[in-house]
């Protein structure tokens, strides 16, 4: 639930941009394009919205992984031991999956959905290609602790979080490309339509390919 109430949170932010008359530039609230999020002027209502949004911002996407810690940094110790009291039982679900030295992995796991389906949208469109790459920073460093930790008490799960987060990299490599061929001239609409779906179907052929290669590993 913490990622997908999140990401309605972190829509407050998702505006998209259009251009007026040639050179009047405003961004759009994509969520409702009634709303205008910034360009000639910055309107008071989108400004509310925003308020509250951070309002909820500090109650979900920042106090949930907080709410996390506050109940598994306490009983570090009789995880470590193996001892199973009554906060270890209550609990379970966020650290059984993972050997006891990672029992905070999952606030780490967590970190990183929410960076990659809220906070990079806190970025403002005009620097949309900043969104890709702290994205793509962020997925490609989550691979690596993840090659490096392997956190999970089952073999074959961490053999499966690699292959999943290889593919989010991939993917993101993928959305970058298709940023830069989808450009806006007329008379290159064609090719570059042409190029985004080379480079989905290269993608989805690439990832299946990935994923059949590690399970049957």
């Amino acid at each position: 639930l913490c990622p997908t109430v999140s990401k309605g949170i972190f829509d407050t932010w998702h505006c998209t941009k259009y251009e007026l008359n040639g050179t009047d530039v405003r961004t759009f609230l994509n969520a409702d394009l009634q709303i205008v999020c910034g360009g000639n002027d910055n309107p008071e209502e989108y400004a509310m919205i925003k308020t509250i949004a951070v309002f909820f911002l500090l109650l979900w996407p920042i106090g949930m992984p907080l709410v996390f810690f506050l109940v598994l940094f306490p009983n570090r110790k009789a995880l470590r031991q193996g001892r199973r009291t009554r906060m270890v039982q209550a609990t379970a679900f966020l650290h059984k999956e993972y050997n006891v030295t990672f029992y905070w992995w999952e606030i780490v796991a967590l970190a990183q959905r929410l960076v990659l389906t809220g906070y990079v949208l806190v970025i403002p469109v005009e620097n949309e290609i900043w969104r890709f790459f702290f994205g793509l920073l962020t997925a490609f460093g989550y691979l690596s602790l993840i090659q490096f930790v392997q956190p999970y008490k089952n073999k074959v799960l961490n053999i499966l979080a690699i292959a999943a987060q290889f593919s989010l990299v991939c993917i993101f490599l993928g959305g970058a490309f298709i940023k830069l061929f989808s450009g806006d001239g007329v008379d290159s609409a064609n090719t570059n339509d042409d190029n985004v779906l080379a480079i989905v179907g290269i993608m989805v052929a690439f990832n299946f390919s990935v994923l059949v290669m590690f399970v049957t590993l």
